[in-house]
């Protein structure tokens, strides 16, 4: 229902629930008199409802054309206990608590505004929204047995979800997009439930989202995460938000292609925060391939300007982790941004079946370095590091006919058969501007370094006589060209 036809409502099309009989007393079953109400306004229309807490024992629902408008909306609840606002609650095992229709006429889209809907965890779903450009905004959305809120529309739905609060207490998934496409959900809180949001359909724009545990199961060891993607169309996420999570061995946000190919995720501005975590190996983003491998299904994530800030002590295991199998296929692209407190920024390399990592535009880590990382770190723009940088020793590499190939920034080096002394012509494996540290593996034998005879430009032959000598090359894309070198011997 647009502003414009809202605003033109005329006085015979509004309503109130308590001329039918509702008596928002929180006891008594204002089921039949609230539909009664909605049904009244067969040509569209508003029905009011005064504060109260207005108790169902059979659902609502409500077709296109009506808007469910109340008073007052709060947030003041503790254990659900008490609340402050106009409250619709059920009262009995139920499926859904208030369902609004498919829009079979065209009457316009269903409006349910300023209310606060309970489903007491004895709704299956508290809200099901199944109408093309249906709204829910103003309002909160507490105690699903299962689903919070399920949106649920065949093909392009336009839905919009504004400035809501969707709460769980220990149970379920806090908001469910089931089905439907080009929706736009702006300010919506998230707490709690086994996932806080599931996303089973694409072509979605989630701005200013703010995931995180009830504050009603804080460390409940339940929680699977927070963000669970398994959607076919490309979703958008803005300036959101992703707090703590309390499971060992979970993740903040999940992409999977369990049942078909998860396209293009967006995560723009994005931050993950881990500040209080209890446990030491959660993960800030998790990429899984592996169960819809089979089928060829693939995985394309984008984070462009997302921060991590992790735990001093419980770190992020991995700011991003990733699973493939078979010709599961994943790639992601990461740009700029910060990773705080993590002990790995991924898991794995990329690599032509698994997924390609790519790291431009100044991304900063800032407190511990990164470790642990397999694959190749590109930054297009400067890197800040405020620890330190590690260049971990590498494989012990031998002289075979005047040659070596390196696979690491520092390496010792050896003779050919231990001879004891052997010179070093060439040397392979080197990348355009890599930084490259030598010394000789053994103090009872010598390594030559020789200039100019291959791909060496020195300032004269480099003799490493002794374990502690040194020399730092950097590769021009041809040749290695020597910055120092020192004689540490003794």
């Amino acid at each position: 229902m647009s502003n414009a036809r809202e605003n033109q409502i005329k006085l015979s099309q509004v309503t109130d629930v308590k001329a039918f009989g509702a008596t928002g007393d929180g006891s008594t079953n204002d089921a039949a008199a609230i539909q009664a109400a909605i049904d009244s306004l067969t040509d569209g229309g508003l029905v009011l409802f005064p504060y109260g807490v207005y108790v169902v024992n059979t659902g609502l629902t409500v077709p296109g054309g009506v808007t469910l408008r109340g008073e007052a909306r709060g947030r003041k609840y503790s254990a659900f206990t008490s609340f402050t606002g106009t409250v619709i609650r059920a009262g009995t095992s139920m499926a859904t608590l208030v369902t609004t229709d498919e829009n079979a006429s065209d009457l316009g889209c269903a409006v349910i505004e300023d209310l606060i809907l309970d489903g007491n965890n004895v709704a299956t779903t508290v809200l099901k929204m199944q109408g093309v450009k249906d709204t829910l905004r103003n309002a909160d959305v507490v105690r699903g047995g299962s689903y919070g809120v399920v949106n649920n529309v065949t093909g392009v739905a336009h839905q919009t979800i504004e400035n809501v609060q969707i709460t769980m207490d220990s149970r379920g998934v806090g908001w469910h997009i089931a089905s439907g496409s080009d929706s736009n959900f702006t300010n919506v809180i998230v707490n709690g439930g086994y996932r806080d949001m599931l996303v089973e359909a694409g072509g979605h724009q989630f701005d200013r989202i703010h995931l995180a545990p009830s504050p009603l199961d804080a460390g409940d060891a339940s929680h699977v995460c927070l963000l669970d993607i398994n959607s076919t169309g490309d979703n958008y996420f803005v300036n959101c938000h992703f707090d703590q999570i309390h499971t060992a061995n979970q993740y903040q946000v999940k992409i999977r292609c369990d049942t078909s190919s998860a396209l293009e995720n967006i995560f723009v501005g994005c931050s993950f925060d881990n500040p209080d975590c209890d446990v030491a190996t959660v993960s800030g983003v998790f990429l899984d391939a592996s169960t819809g491998y089979a089928s060829n299904y693939w995985i394309t994530a984008h984070f462009h300007a997302c921060n991590f800030s992790g735990n001093g002590t419980n770190k992020y295991e991995y700011a991003f982790e990733k699973v493939a199998t078979g010709n599961g296929y994943i790639q992601y692209y990461v740009m700029g941004g910060q990773v705080n407190n993590a002990t790995a920024l991924w898991s794995h390399a990329p690599n032509a079946y698994s997924g390609v990592a790519h790291i431009s535009g100044g991304h900063t880590v800032v407190a511990d370095p990164i470790t642990g990382s397999d694959g190749d770190l590109s930054v297009g723009a400067d890197l800040t590091v405020a620890g330190k940088v590690v260049l971990t020793t590498g494989s012990e590499l031998t002289i075979a006919t005047g040659a070596i190939t390196v696979t690491a920034s520092h390496h010792t080096v050896d003779t050919e058969g231990d001879a004891a002394s052997d010179d070093l012509d060439t040397i392979s494996g080197g990348t355009d501007g890599m930084m490259l540290v030598l010394r000789a593996a053994d103090s009872a034998r010598t390594v030559v370094l020789k200039d100019a005879v291959d791909n060496l430009q020195l300032a004269g032959d480099c003799t490493l006589d002794n374990a502690q000598d040194t020399i730092t090359l950097m590769y021009s894309g041809t040749n290695w060209r020597e910055i120092s070198r020192s004689d540490n011997g003794a």
